[in-house]
């Protein structure tokens, strides 16, 4: 009976009951789940709780898909964003902020520093902006 109590943890793969959301990886010590995508809130205070470096890592991650970049980046507290844009060139600050809902950026913008505002400023106005999908009154 205690034979068949132990089972070599690869087995463990796709035990759960939703296979898409929950797998494990083979030959670890211990299962490490894999969760599937995760909200821009959820992945915020993930860069939040994590080491600069591994914040770094994460929004690296994440930057692959420039939307929702920039929606992590708006759940972020005016710290993190702060912290996080000063490790970036002007240009690419300037594409992270014309990604960003016009309020969220307007409130990033002001929050920089006097020296650094109009450079990143002179990227931001050369970026396409994001299309909002909020309806504006036309006359």
């Amino acid at each position: 009976m205690l034979a068949n109590a132990y089972r070599p943890r690869q087995s463990w793969t796709g035990r759960a009951s939703n296979r898409s959301s929950l797998t494990c990886r083979r030959n670890a010590p211990h299962p490490v789940p894999q969760i599937g995508p995760a909200a821009p809130a959820q992945i915020a205070d993930l860069v939040e709780a994590a080491s600069h470096e591994e914040g770094e890592e994460i929004i690296n991650a994440v930057g692959q898909d420039l939307e929702l970049e920039a929606d992590v980046f708006e759940e972020l507290d005016t710290e993190h964003q702060l912290e996080f844009l000063s490790t970036r060139t002007d240009k690419d600050a300037g594409r992270l902020l014309a990604t960003m809902e016009p309020d969220d950026a307007a409130d990033l913008i002001a929050d920089l520093d006097q020296d650094r505002r109009l450079s990143v400023l002179e990227a931001f106005r050369s970026r396409p902006r994001r299309r909002s999908g909020h309806c504006s009154a036309t006359t």
